[in-house]
This record gives structure tokens, sequence and C-alpha cells, in this order.
């Protein structure tokens, strides 16, 4: 069916308002694994075309992050000394904050040391790595500093859909994803588990640990409290029946 859009610009004779009905997603159940199989998983996850997907895995269930967030970071976005990581141009091209586990410092540190040791070796031969946006066009000597350094740096250099150039990129989500289709066929874990259930996962143990929902929302960075609660897995052991209190009553 041609869209709105092809009716007002293209041909100029706007469709007016349409009364029609229309289709709604339905709600679902976020799949949430319970502590130990969450450790388990974590336990069984090995790096994945030599990349460390391993303290990848680790972060999106550490932090809450969508699978592409630990992979888009820079060098200039990691404050070891404070946790701090700077996730940014996130869905909905919003920066946030999150804190890094402190179990993953030491990991990270030495993580940003081999970037660093990338970048260095890119720098001297000159090559870029690649920018967002037109930043390439308006800052090109940013893509040589160390800042704006990948700190999961891909391992070979490819070309600039765009421009043709030859720049280094950050390494694939596609290795992530395997690592943990792998870890889970490992332990036995039934259903499709994917990165996405370790950012579900997150949610819903911080929120069973005391953390408050709209403290979620934030770090998880949902606009609505209402894509947060869907993330949250109810606690259904936690709400007596209401048939059981009738049999106390009628002992």
């Amino acid at each position: 069916m041609p869209s709105r859009f092809f009716y007002r610009v293209v041909l100029g004779t706007p469709l007016g308002e349409i009364d029609a009905a229309r289709a709604r997603r339905p709600a679902q159940v976020r799949t949430a694994l319970g502590l130990e199989e969450t450790a388990a998983l974590l336990g069984a996850v090995a790096d994945c075309g030599g990349y460390p997907t391993r303290l990848i895995v680790r972060f999106l269930y550490g932090c809450g992050l969508r699978v592409t967030e630990p992979l888009e970071l820079r060098i200039k976005d990691v404050d070891l000394a404070a946790r701090r990581l700077i996730i940014r141009g996130a869905k909905g091209a919003k920066d946030r904050v999150v804190e890094a586990p402190v179990s993953l410092v030491e990991e990270l540190s030495a993580q940003l040391r081999m970037a660093r040791a990338v970048w260095r070796g890119d720098a001297a031969a000159g090559l870029p790595v690649a920018m967002p946006g037109l930043l390439q066009k308006k800052s090109p000597r940013l893509a040589l500093t160390e800042g704006w350094a990948w700190v999961f740096p891909a391992h070979q250099p490819s070309k600039h859909p765009r421009t043709g150039e030859k720049v280094r990129w950050r390494m694939h989500e596609v290795n992530v994803q395997r690592a943990v289709r792998a870890a889970a066929g490992r332990v036995g874990l039934a259903g499709q588990i994917t990165p996405r259930v370790l950012r579900h996962c997150y949610a819903t143990h911080a929120h069973a640990a005391g953390a408050a929902a709209r403290d979620l929302q934030e770090l998880l960075g949902h606009a609505h409290l209402d894509t947060t609660m869907r993330y949250l897995a109810p606690s259904v052991a936690g709400v007596p029946s209401p048939l059981d209190r009738l049999a106390i009553c009628e002992e």
C-alpha cells in the first residue's frame, strides 16, 4: 500500500484522515533467566573470533547494555578511575552514563591497553577510525586521535561504505551473538537465548535486589517507565494466593 508520504509529497494529493483499525503489537513476556541460569551462561561464554566476547557479554549483563553499546565505546568514553562508561548516541540518540562493575575493571584496563596499541599502529600508518555522521569531513584529524579510537577495534581495516576510504571499524556484534548462542547450547538452555536476554536479566535481578524502577529506567536508557516495567519479571512467588488465605480462615 502506498505511504501517506508518497501521496502528500510525490503526488501532491494528501490522503487526509484515514479511519481504519490499526494492528497492535501483542504484549509479550520478556525472557529473564534465573540467577543460577545466568551464572551458568556467563561461565560458559568463550571468546569468539579472536575477540574478547566473554568480557563484552559480562558487560551486557553487568550494566544492562544493548549488544552494540559496549562495541561503540571509544577510549574517551571510559573513565576507569571513576568506573564510568559514557554510552553515546544510543537508541533515541541519547547519551547516558553507566557504572562499570568492579569485577571487570582489571580486564577493561587490559583491553584499553590493547586498544591503545592498535591506535598507535594505525596513527603511525595514517589509518583513521570510522567517525560518526559528518565528523570525519568536518574534523578529519580527530579520526587519528587516541580518544576517538575504538575500545573494541576490528582486527582488520575495511573500506568505508560511503567514502570508500580505508578505516578501522569496531568489532562486529555477530561475534557476541555467536558466543552467547554457543554458550547457551553448552549449558542446555532451551529457547532463543540472545544477548538481549542478558539486558532483561540485569533489569529483573537488579529490581529484585532493591533497585528502584525509576533508576533502572535511567540506566537502561528508556524514555518511558512503561518500557522499563516490561523488562521486570514479576515475582509471582511473593504474591500469596487468596485461596490459601481462605483455607487458613476456615481452619
